[in-house]
């Protein structure tokens, strides 16, 4: 059974691959184009959202807008997409961009519930987008879930997945082209921005706060991000996988993905063997591993380099998405996290409070105590939704 398992599993990968992307002649955050999909009613919402009570909070209608734009995909403008939820009749705009988290590569999991774009208003799945897109909407809040090249559209191409300065793109060109979607309207806007993020898109939010500070800070004000669970220090998380080498990592097939990944999305571009020690050929080969040994699955000599601090050009990689050393913003940095998560460790958040603290940030450091990486989003629906309307 499992070897017919595999052999689906490839064939899927090589259909997906057979199909061509679609590039695009226009500028990296043109709004291309703007497609209604629904209006869902406060009472709806009310239903639909089941991680919390929004009876107490839900005060709008909200508008399903699916958003198609150009952004930049390893150097060449691709057609992506991201859903819009649009609080009906307000009359300012308080725009959230809020980042994903983890979703299977290549649907290989069969999982085709986690795109933003692909929501339609259902009742099951789609988690994030009916209990943070819903929530944060109907209580007032325009938010807008960009899918990530890799989902939805662009599903055909691999996913440059926790490699932050290939991930950024889709983000920062998405809030772009909302913000010219949200000029045309009649309402209100002003530059101000939130960023969010759970996960994957915890770890995306904080480094796009950066990016927008460091980069496009003309462009927007970011008032704040709101950082759950996020893995910041990838370093370290390699370190510590590393370190304990001979103990089995349940996530072990996440963390090979992601290994994968900032190989393929960096200057490195590594034969894949150098890393691994089982055939990798594709995002979907590395995120299944024949083991959840990490000595059984990568290679000795590539862990030794690490160990000792001589692969100077990985590490130098791997730094590159540790952006928190040398950060001063101007505007407020949330960080939440369960203290016994067991996917993305503690120490991602207590690093980057430390340091941020250090060099003077607003910087502001929640504990789930006793939560686990899998059951915080409830408490911070709730949680930044109060932070936004202290902060707004």
């Amino acid at each position: 059974m499992k070897r017919f398992i595999f052999i689906g599993i490839i064939l899927t990968t090589l259909l997906v691959s057979c199909k061509k992307e679609k590039y695009v002649d226009v500028a990296p955050g043109t709004l291309i184009e703007s497609k209604e999909i629904k209006t869902i009613t406060k009472s709806e919402c009310i239903s639909l959202i089941d991680s919390v009570d929004a009876s107490g909070f839900a005060t709008y209608d909200v508008q399903l807008l699916e958003v198609v734009y150009a952004s930049t995909y390893q150097g060449k403008t691709i057609e992506t997409s991201g859903m819009l939820f649009v609080p009906v009749g307000i009359d300012t705009f308080n725009l959230v961009t809020y980042c994903h988290g983890t979703v299977a590569p290549a649907d290989i999991m069969g999982k085709k519930w986690g795109t933003p774009s692909q929501f339609k208003g259902e009742k099951f799945g789609f988690i994030e987008s009916r209990n943070v897109g819903l929530s944060w909407a109907t209580a007032g809040y325009t938010v807008f879930m960009p899918d990530y090249i890799g989902y939805g559209r662009t599903k055909k191409v691999e996913h440059p997945y926790v490699y932050y300065p290939e991930l950024v793109n889709a983000i920062y060109d998405g809030t772009i082209a909302v913000k010219k979607y949200l000029l045309d309207q009649s309402a209100y806007y002003e530059n101000k921005l939130f960023l969010a993020g759970y996960s994957q898109g915890g770890g995306a939010s904080f480094f796009s706060h950066w990016y927008i500070d460091t980069y496009h800070s003309s462009e927007f004000n970011v008032t704040a991000s709101l950082n759950l669970s996020g893995p910041y220090h990838i370093k370290r998380i390699l370190q510590t996988i590393i370190e304990h080498k001979d103990e089995k990592q349940a996530n072990i097939g996440v963390y090979a993905w992601a290994l994968y990944s900032i190989n393929k999305f960096s200057e490195l571009k590594r034969p894949n063997d150098y890393f691994f020690s089982y055939p990798v050929y594709d995002q979907g080969s590395s995120f299944l591993p024949p083991s959840k040994v990490p000595s059984k699955i990568l290679n000795n000599f590539f862990m030794q380099q690490i160990q000792n601090g001589k692969d100077k050009e990985m590490i130098k990689v791997l730094e590159r998405c540790w952006v928190a050393k040398n950060w001063y913003s101007p505007g407020k940095i949330y960080l939440y996290h369960g203290d016994q998560d067991d996917f993305v460790p503690y120490f991602n958040s207590e690093d980057a409070y430390t340091t941020l603290s250090q060099n003077g940030v607003d910087v502001q450091f929640f504990t789930y105590t006793g939560k686990k990486h899998w059951n915080v989003l409830k408490p911070f629906i709730t949680d930044a939704k109060n932070q936004l309307d202290a902060l707004k």
